[in-house]
């Protein structure tokens, strides 16, 4: 189980390098498209397309690693009053129904990505195929349900009394 936590935890942080990049990149085509229309009246053809393009792919390969750090937000003011089995049934509870909608929405991202490349639509200005974003978000949405199989594992071993994920 180790080795498998491992390679998604790798695989997560790739994801999230991607991010990274992006934001990066999107950045800096925001600053020359800025300077480029007001310096030199000659902004950047498609950045409204490509910073929309940026978000998606901004968003959707760092939700991984906001699960794998245990950073979404969470509302703890009831949960931390109940007993500790109460928690560990709420937990696999959670990760069940987390799971079983992020499985749900990675398979619509697909299908979704299918009906537009079957329509064959393209960005307006670049013209671009738009059904490869979708299938790049459909990517980081399966690495969140990597995790989130890796954290079901882990909360069914707390529940039978195991010490995985615990802290």
């Amino acid at each position: 189980m180790q080795s498998v936590k491992k390679a998604v935890t790798t695989l997560t942080k790739a994801a999230t390098l991607i991010s990274i990049i992006v934001i990066f990149g999107t950045m800096m085509l925001t600053v020359f498209d800025v300077l480029g229309r007001f310096v030199f009246n000659k902004p950047i053809a498609g950045t409204f397309e490509l910073t929309r393009i940026g978000l998606a792919m901004i968003v959707f390969p760092a939700l991984g690693v906001a699960q794998l750090e245990k950073e979404n937000i969470g509302i703890t003011i009831v949960y931390d009053r109940l007993g500790l089995t109460v928690r560990k049934v709420l937990d696999v509870l959670i990760a069940v129904v987390s799971l079983g909608l992020f499985s749900i929405v990675f398979w619509q991202m697909i299908k979704h990505a299918q009906r537009i490349q079957a329509s064959g639509l393209i960005t307006s200005v670049l013209r671009m195929p738009v059904h490869p974003w979708i299938l790049a978000g459909a990517a980081g949405v399966f690495v969140l349900v990597l995790v989130l199989i890796i954290d079901f594992i882990e909360t069914i071993q707390a529940l039978k009394g195991g010490n995985a994920g615990d802290e």
